[in-house]
């Protein structure tokens, strides 16, 4: 497994445990997963920016 691989991994744990809370039904995880890492990949920023900070990102926008 490579650096990025890792990453993923654990950015998908964080969001899972938060679809987990939401009861966000889960034949939607794979593809809400795919959608929200794409900018972290695109962008590099998954490089800087840890797993559990990155996921965070993304729940607070879902809050609003």
């Amino acid at each position: 497994m490579n650096q990025y691989d890792i990453w993923v991994a654990a950015f998908k744990y964080f969001m899972i445990k938060h679809f987990l809370k939401m009861d966000y039904p889960n034949e939607f995880w794979e593809t809400t997963l795919e959608g929200e890492l794409t900018t972290w990949k695109e962008q590099d920023e998954w490089l800087t920016t840890s797993p559990k900070d990155a996921a965070d990102s993304n729940i607070s926008y879902w809050e609003k």
